[in-house]
């Protein structure tokens, strides 16, 4: 516990430090550093709860929030942080607030060998694939519960050769979930990562090599760490500049199912092509000790289409899957999206965030699959999205299959859905779309479904299904204020209970 306390407090530590540095940066090149925005909504809700017992109430959060970019000296990276505090007409014992964030970035320490790469986010997530899932954050607080993911990775990188790099890398994730106002305990989940690796794809002309050792540890406060270690040497063949061919071989244990070590086998092959500058499709696929591992991706932009597919099964944990998820939002989206019209990252950056603020576009697009686990898991998933921004209509896509398996003993699952089911599938999809009616006005709407079914053998199962649909019309009232409404209307149902909710919300932003 006091080692948990201890790593959280240094990661706090490392991001405040980075914030500071980022700070002295842009101040000495004269730029702006932060870019303050304070938001104001009311919502009306005829089911708070959304149960079957409804009861309405209006929901008035104030959300002071900063942003910053920066992509020049030592310092790449941006930050969203947004502290939102609610209070409920219908019942004062559920007023709250909670702290959204989103923000990664890297730091140079020595040019060309030492470098810190830095991530955090917050925000309220559904504590139950099985329980009501908000729309919003603000009902169904039941099924709600604020979690914290922060990662800090130093490394060392150094060339070699003509073309040979070798690399230690040490990252530390620490999430941490409260159990919400549902009463469910806490979940924390701390990963200690170590990595050495080397390889020199050019050594023997087209042929070349690579090593890689990793030890990993979980750790959690109610039961012993879970260690993997893995040895890996793979031999390269690049067919030309754009394809290139890998075998993999190696060794590897844990103590997922007992606190003996089990030792096992791995072998398996890669391939990386990128036939074009904005495409690449990589595949990788091995033989492990819980049967096969692939990893297949394909990313496409064409002028302001972007496209990205993940299809993969691993070993997993609940912070690598909430970085996962934030990896490709609406924000990255639409960074990729600009770059031809926008060269300027700094001036992308600030371009994209009043884009969303105007247009009242959301940090992410359909449904938040981490899963909420002290425990390490088998994850299988398959995730589609893609974008397009005209000249006056954007469209965004998504779609998500997961399927998780449980790979430790149920000590490591108190508190999660783990605790009862030994899998766990969720499928979804989101459609978002958006268009200008003039230069200072727009329209959106948001159509979003979600599946999840749980096992724990062939005769004990549950499900759950909602649907969220949402219409809106946004308006820049100046050149620093801008408002909007939207209605919603929300369909679920649980082995508890069927709900429905209806709402409208009024949202007025300022930018200072």
């Amino acid at each position: 516990m006091r080692a948990i306390g201890l790593a959280r407090r240094s990661v706090s530590l490392a991001v405040l430090s980075a914030l500071a540095v980022m700070q002295s940066v842009q101040a000495q090149e004269g730029k702006p550093f932060f870019t303050p925005y304070l938001g104001v909504s009311e919502t009306f809700t005829d089911n708070v709860r959304l149960n079957e017992d409804k009861v309405s109430s209006l929901i008035t959060t104030l959300s002071p929030s900063v942003s910053t970019v920066s992509r020049e000296g030592r310092i790449n990276g941006s930050l969203q942080a947004a502290w939102n505090i609610s209070r409920y007409s219908s019942d004062e014992g559920r007023n709250s607030s909670f702290l959204t964030l989103n923000g990664k970035g890297r730091v140079t320490a020595v040019e060309g060998l030492a470098y810190v790469d830095l991530a955090a986010l917050s925000s309220r997530q559904i504590l139950s694939e099985f329980g009501p899932r908000s729309a919003d954050g603000v009902t169904g607080l039941n099924n709600l519960a604020s979690t914290k993911t922060f990662s800090v990775t130093p490394y060392l990188t150094r060339r070699f050769g003509s073309a040979g790099t070798a690399e230690a890398r040490y990252a530390l994730i620490d999430s941490r979930t409260d159990g919400g106002l549902g009463g469910s305990s806490d979940i924390e989940n701390k990963q200690r990562n170590l990595s050495l690796s080397a390889s020199d794809p050019a050594a023997f002309g087209r042929l070349g090599w690579g090593v890689d050792y990793r030890d990993q540890t979980t750790e959690n406060s109610r039961s012993r760490s879970l260690e993997l270690q893995s040895l890996r040497a793979n031999l390269t063949l690049r067919y030309d500049a754009e394809l290139q061919f890998r075998l993999i071989g190696g060794k590897e244990r844990n103590n997922y199912n007992s606190s003996r070590t089990k030792d096992a086998t791995l072998y398996g092959v890669g391939m990386d092509w990128s036939p074009g500058p904005r495409t690449k499709v990589k595949a990788l696929w091995e033989e492990r000790f819980f049967g096969p591992a692939f990893d297949l991706s394909l990313s496409q932009q064409q002028g302001r289409f972007v496209f990205s597919g993940n299809f993969s099964r691993n070993i997993s944990s609940m912070g690598q899957s909430a970085l996962n998820q934030a990896a490709m939002g609406t924000y990255d989206m639409l960074m990729q999206m600009t770059s031809g019209l926008i060269p300027n990252p700094q001036e992308r950056d600030l371009y994209v965030r009043q884009y969303m603020r105007d247009r009242q576009l959301p940090e992410q697009i359909g449904v938040n699959q981490t899963v909420l686990t002290s425990s390490v898991f088998l994850s299988r998933s398959l995730n589609l999205t893609s974008g397009y921004q005209g000249s006056r209509t954007s469209l965004f896509l998504t779609g998500t299959r997961s399927e998780r398996n449980s790979v430790s003993s149920q000590e490591f699952s108190i508190g999660s859905d783990f605790e009862n089911y030994n899998k766990i599938t969720t499928t979804s999809g989101s459609i978002l779309l958006n268009h200008s009616l003039t230069p200072l006005s727009s329209a959106n709407a948001t159509f979003t479904v979600s599946r999840s079914e749980g096992d724990r053998n062939a005769s004990a199962r549950n499900s759950s299904r909602s649907r969220s649909l949402q219409a809106g019309l946004s308006r820049a009232l100046s050149k620093t204020v801008n408002g909007a409404i939207t209605l919603r209307n929300v369909r679920g149902q649980t082995l508890a209970n069927d709900y429905t909710e209806n709402a409208i919300i009024g949202t007025i932003g300022l930018r200072f």
